[in-house]
């Protein structure tokens, strides 16, 4: 499906560049190489708008150690940080044609070759990435310790059918080895010195000829075992002992080919991405694009009536077997045109290159993480969750409606979480379960919370069921206790999902959850493709984000008070400082529906079946 040049995706773009600067300072410059051309302006009255596709420059892997990657991050860098993860379903055939690449022992589609190729594709557009750090994407591949040659073939070309344009095949044509048979040396030693010579001649042709060993194909490893490789001045010797010296030689030459594909694979999965930001703490995984699967992601709700021109088909969407997919950014910085168009080389690499479903009803979400790099004070944490909690209706306005509806995925933070249910709760179980969540102090402790409150909230302008809710937010002792208060939990997922814990600094973390990325993350956009929307949202978040933590008392209260009174995005977007074309972009009513309550596509939220997947025009 794409439209560019097929073969400008070779050599791999992003190898063997080195910046001398840190990484979050690099500058592009004249390394810039788009990899495909923009496509022409077109009708922007809904959708990406220009330049959606535009290549990303050539951002340049730096290969770094273990050791390396484990080295703290600046702690004098001020520089608020997102990461975007992208969840959405890849088309990988119709059930009435079963293709045999998909099709694993266990008779499922392999989540391999769909791994793979999401790796191929952002890789062909200059994209640092890392292919699922996990370790463990099946039984199979981790039982192997190595990532089956078959299953993750190797190539530059970002489609597996153009795998052949890249093999080794047509420059083994003059290779040939012999062993002359030793006379001082038994048969057995002679059998190991044969093998060892053939290994050996094997090698040096690939050295000296500019080969690499891990784009050797296995056909190729079996026609040079068996015809040219041969032995001159053996006694004896019968072409059915000769053949099981072969056999013993492929089953070599494969290992050792395979074993040259995990080191090339390690080898690109300790890339960084030149425009990650060194937070403190950070994970590998962290510092480039990262594709792994989503089992959550699997079009459930997406029912007959989701779907327009349906055709009689009673059930539209299993007619195609599905690979839930999600693609995790690199901690980007806030404010940086270059992290936006990376979202923007992302989104269109996987949008021109696959069959993606439209955007969903519940089934995916596009969720946004928010961190820093001085990390998230106690005082900034009850902020968000303030600011949160009081603005939550109009800011789920601003998305789908079925997003406002959800609590399962995207529960608000005064019906979903644990403090709310303490407190108003009508199931009596879930409010004994939860008793011990509202902190209740004494003394001066309690007294400087409210203290902090009330400088920062103006209790009276709010209801009286917010007003308690929001007291006991701001009774927490700890970023800790205010995650188990407010964030993810066993009853659902909260919109926001609270991925930091420590007593007064989230720098401090909790060592008994070491895996937490140290940020706050918002659940509440549906699940797209179309990188002007991601963008234009994430402008309004770094705008919150820049006022929960760098205003003044005063100035913040007086912003949750008048944002209480004027309660319509616009007014929303207005008082938080938004830029009008920023605005304009979320009040444009092709974007809104009917009653502008909510974003609504031009599909009206039904999927045409006619025309199921995502392309750029469409602008999702």
């Amino acid at each position: 499906m794409s439209s560019g040049d097929p073969g400008s995706s070779y050599p791999y773009p992003t190898k063997g560049v080195i910046y001398s600067e840190p990484p979050w300072v690099a500058d592009f410059g004249d390394r810039a190489n788009f990899q495909y051309k923009e496509r022409e302006r077109h009708d922007e009255s809904f959708g990406g708008g220009p330049g959606l596709d535009r290549g990303l420059a050539n951002l340049g892997a730096t290969g770094i150690s273990p050791a390396e990657a484990n080295q703290p991050a600046d702690s004098d860098l001020d520089q608020g940080t997102f990461g975007v993860e992208l969840e959405f379903l890849v088309v990988q055939c119709p059930k009435d044609e079963y293709l045999d690449i998909y099709i694993g022992e266990n008779g499922t589609y392999s989540d391999l070759n769909d791994l793979t190729k999401l790796t191929r594709v952002l890789r062909d557009r200059g994209l640092v990435v890392i292919k699922s750090p996990e370790g463990d994407i099946n039984e199979e591949e981790y039982a192997l310790s190595h990532v089956p040659i078959n299953d993750f073939s190797e190539s530059e070309a970002s489609d597996d059918e153009r795998e052949e344009n890249f093999s080794n095949r047509s420059r083994l044509g003059n290779f040939h080895s012999q062993y002359q048979y030793n006379l001082f040396k038994d048969n057995n030693e002679n059998i190991s010195s044969a093998l060892l010579t053939w290994q050996q001649d094997y090698n040096e042709y690939h050295r000296k000829n500019g080969l690499k060993i891990y784009r050797t194909r296995d056909q190729d490893i079996k026609d040079l075992a068996n015809d040219r490789c041969t032995v001159s001045w053996w006694p004896g010797i019968t072409q059915e002992q000769l053949q099981k010296f072969r056999v013993i030689l492929e089953q070599r030459l494969r290992q050792y080919r395979n074993i040259s594909k995990q080191q090339r694979e390690n080898e690109r999965n300790r890339q960084i991405d030149p425009l990650h930001v060194p937070v403190p703490g950070l994970r590998q995984q962290y510092k480039a694009w990262t594709v792994t699967v989503d089992g959550s992601v699997n079009g459930a709700g997406m029912t007959q009536e989701r779907y327009a021109n349906a055709n009689g088909s009673k059930h539209p969407f299993d007619e195609y077997f599905w690979f839930g997919a999600e693609v995790v950014s690199p901690v980007l910085p806030m404010g940086d045109e270059r992290s936006r168009e990376a979202v923007e080389v992302a989104c269109g690499a996987l949008r021109d290159a696959l069959r993606c479903h439209k955007p969903m009803e519940v089934s995916t979400g596009l969720h946004i993480h928010l961190g820093h790099t001085k990390g998230w004070t106690l005082l900034q944490a009850k902020r968000f969750a303030t600011f949160w909690c009081l603005t939550e209706n109009t800011i789920l306005r601003l998305h789908r409606r079925d997003r406002d509806m959800d609590r399962k995925w995207c529960a608000k933070m005064k019906w979903g979480s644990r403090l709310w249910r303490a407190l108003y709760s009508r199931s009596q179980s879930e409010r004994e379960e939860c008793a011990s969540i509202p902190q209740r102090h004494l003394g001066d402790k309690k007294l400087g919370f409210e203290a902090d409150m009330n400088a920062n909230v103006p209790c009276g302008d709010l209801i009286w069921t917010s007003n308690v809710f929001i007291y006991y937010i701001w009774q927490f002792d700890s970023i800790t206790a205010l995650h188990e208060g407010l964030g993810e939990n066993q009853y659902c997922r909260t919109a926001i999902k609270w991925r930091i814990r420590g007593q007064n600094s989230s720098l401090e973390g909790d060592p008994d959850e070491p895996n937490e990325p140290g940020t706050i993350e918002t659940r509440v956009m549906q699940g797209t493709l179309d990188a002007d929307h991601i963008n234009h949202w994430v402008v309004i978040l770094e705008h919150i984000v820049d006022a929960v933590r760098n205003m003044e008392d005063a100035e913040f209260r007086d912003l949750i008070r008048r944002l209480l009174l004027d309660k319509s995005q616009d007014g929303f977007l207005r008082l938080l400082g938004v830029p009008e074309d920023v605005r304009e972009y979320w009040r444009n009513p092709k974007r809104r529906d009917t009653d502008d309550r909510f974003w609504e596509y031009p599909d009206k939220d039904k999927v045409d079946w006619a025309d199921p997947f995502s392309m750029w025009l469409f602008g999702a």
